[in-house]
């Protein structure tokens, strides 16, 4: 298996490449547990997107449509577009208020964008994911740190940083 891929998709994606089909079945269950803080949970995140990109460019010949039909497609929205969506975010935040004077469109996403992100950052500031305080919360801080993640699990992927090793972060037994 190739360093910096995760074993779960490097196993599922040599499936495909034989040549035979990968079943989904709703009886599979899969259990993680929560980290204990954004932190921990951040890096868990950087450290699964590294690798989930590794393990594309390692097996970049899926992606191919004519050949593997619908798994390409998938496997490119997935594990790619989720991934690299962070750069549209980007550009958009940094131009909605540059076209502001355009029109009640730019306005509209420009204050959108500032709400949304602030809620994103009290939540940050009053540490939303440990208090579960004000639920409104969870969802822009949960998706300003996913896309976070993202850029850097794609800035890690261009500078050739593999994460090979990784100490979980494991909750302390809860006192009975």
């Amino acid at each position: 298996m190739p360093g910096g891929v995760t074993d779960d998709f490097f196993i599922s994606t040599q499936v495909v490449r034989s040549g035979l089909r990968l079943v989904f079945t709703d009886q599979a269950i899969a259990r993680e547990p929560v980290s204990d803080s954004g932190g921990a949970e951040f890096q868990r995140k950087v450290r699964l997107m590294t690798r989930g990109l590794r393990g594309v460019v390692e097996m970049r010949a899926l992606l191919n449509p004519w050949r593997y039909g619908f798994y390409a497609v998938q496997l490119f929205s997935h594990k790619v577009l989720r991934r690299v969506v962070v750069f549209a975010l980007i550009a958009l935040v940094l131009t909605s208020p540059v076209l502001w004077q355009h029109g009640i469109i730019f306005q509209a996403a420009t204050i959108a964008q500032v709400g949304f992100y602030g809620l994103a950052g009290l939540a940050c500031f009053i540490g939303i994911h440990r208090s579960r305080l004000l639920k409104v919360l969870g969802l822009p801080a949960f998706f300003v740190l996913a896309n976070t993640a993202a850029l850097l699990a794609t800035v890690n992927l261009v500078r050739g940083k593999r994460i090979e090793v990784w100490t979980p972060h494991r909750s302390s037994p809860a006192a009975g």
